[in-house]
């Protein structure tokens, strides 16, 4: 993440201002990065630059007043195939299957094994442990 903002690695704290984020901003615009992303960076840099007021290394935070990016409000929404649609709601069901087989099965065996041990358990070793 970090060499996502390799150009302020030579600048301190104080010397970030709103000025050099929007030109930060929108540099990487032209280069094609989504409106999202930058959102996202800058938001990133925004808790940095919060957290370095709130331990008092800056006297203001640099971003106020920038205005955010808007959101690419122009995709549609994926809509599930009727097959998609069909795996989805039988997903549940086959793993509560599943489960429940697994659970048999384990279930079986501990009483194949307490039965193999109640039957190894001779009357005579019982009457020496008396």
């Amino acid at each position: 993440m970090l060499h996502r903002f390799e150009e302020f690695d030579n600048l301190f704290l104080d010397e970030i201002d709103r000025y050099l984020i929007e030109g930060w901003r929108n540099k990487r615009l032209t280069t094609g990065n989504k409106n999202a992303t930058i959102k996202r960076l800058v938001g990133v840099l925004r808790s940095v630059l919060s957290k370095a007021e709130e331990w008092g290394f800056l006297k203001h935070h640099p971003l106020t007043g920038m205005r955010k990016l808007s959101e690419d409000r122009g995709r549609t929404p994926r809509t599930l195939s009727e097959e998609d649609r069909g795996k989805l709601l039988k997903a549940p069901a086959d793993r509560d299957s599943k489960l429940a087989d697994e659970r048999r099965s384990a279930n079986r065996w501990r009483e194949e094994l307490s039965t193999k041990a109640t039957a190894d358990r001779s009357p005579a070793l019982m009457h020496d442990m008396s």
